[in-house]
């Protein structure tokens, strides 16, 4: 497929020096209702720059940021737009892949040892403490979101290389987490927990023996619900991907037909099953929905470039672009009081961060 996202299917090999930093850093661009931003060490050429992933409540925007020397770290920006940038404990490469309410942040790292390089993952807190999130016995542990009460969720790699969902309680405990339905050993096999909302709730995908993916939720009561949108494909890696849930219960991410082209879907409490497409897409992805039932995700154009959409609560699609010259507008969150994140790429091929 042609599209840019956060893929859980594949693990990344990351490495960076230890840093913590805080500093504030200038504006690139800023228009009425857009706001561009670099974190202060971000590298300005070909695959360098700065990747906001999530966005919480107070309108706090964490990701990462690619500098100079192509070394990856974390970085927070608040409302006010002051930068905290730092690095997991013990890791190199600190990639951020969710912050929830009380400023506590879940990401990823590389951890090296004698049997080779391992993704580990890792809970900062909101002081700046980091602790390692790791599921015993497993080789990598790739943690994706956390919730308000500081409920981690994630997936990680046995010493098969077989994949399971986990979910990390605050307290530190452990739960694996397997769809009864999926099957390791084939594409796209195992269970992928993406998303857990503030009721402990958890959604992600799974593969099948036929290497199909299917969608499932699963409750705080452990009762799984498997699901798949209407018009997704029964080819090998075609299926239903899961991303996000918010409190609702509502949740969000891709189908990929036959074609295989991606399409966009929402499935709401009851069960119900929304497909959408932006007119004319190549194809397109849900990334993220809050609790007032408004989505944001991107689309390819015919001449495959990224672009923005907005799903509001009627289910009207507006599609957009940031306001300044730029080759790809890929927006990653959305908050309750309707603030997006994400990036989009420079004419150098650079990334740098947004804020509408």
């Amino acid at each position: 497929m042609t599209f840019t996202s956060r893929s859980s299917h594949t693990w990344k090999a990351l490495s960076v020096a230890i840093a913590v930093l805080c500093c504030t850093a200038p504006l690139a661009a800023q228009t009425p209702g857009f706001t561009s931003f670099d974190a202060p060490h971000a590298g300005m050429l070909n695959n360098q720059g700065t990747i906001p992933t999530k966005i919480n409540a107070v309108g706090t925007a964490a990701g990462y940021y690619i500098d100079a020397g192509y070394k990856i770290h974390g970085f927070l920006r608040t409302v006010a737009g002051t930068f905290t940038e730092f690095d997991a404990t013990g890791l190199s490469n600190t990639v951020v892949s969710a912050i929830n309410s009380q400023g506590q942040v879940v990401g990823n790292g590389n951890h090296v040892t004698a049997r080779g390089n391992y993704v580990h993952g890792y809970l900062r807190f909101a002081t700046g403490r980091c602790v390692q999130i790791n599921f015993l016995g497993a080789n990598s542990t790739l943690p994706l979101a956390i919730n308000g009460g500081g409920e981690v969720a994630g997936w990680y790699g046995d010493a098969d290389n077989a994949i399971h969902g986990f979910v990390r309680d605050a307290k530190g405990n452990y739960t694996s987490v397997d769809d009864p339905d999926a099957v390791s050993g084939k594409p796209d096999s195992g269970t992928f927990v993406t998303a857990i909302d503030n009721s402990g709730t958890v959604a992600g995908h799974y593969g099948d023996s036929a290497g199909v993916v299917h969608g499932f939720v699963l409750d705080q009561f452990g009762s799984f619900t498997n699901f798949d949108a209407p018009d997704a494909g029964t080819c090998i890696g075609c299926g239903t991907i899961s991303l996000t849930i918010d409190d609702l219960g509502e949740v969000t991410g891709y189908y990929v037909d036959n074609s295989p082209v991606a399409h966009a879907f929402l499935r709401d409490n009851l069960g119900n099953i929304t497909e959408f497409s932006v007119p004319n897409a190549r194809e397109t992805v849900g990334e993220s929905t809050n609790n007032l039932n408004k989505s944001v995700g991107q689309w390819t154009t015919t001449q495959n470039i990224a672009r923005g959409f907005v799903r509001d609560s009627s289910g009207v699609l507006s599609s957009f672009s940031v306001p300044v010259v730029n080759f790809g507008t890929i927006p990653n969150d959305i908050n309750d009081s309707g603030q997006i994140t994400g990036f989009y790429i420079d004419d150098n091929g650079a990334n740098h961060g947004f804020l509408q």
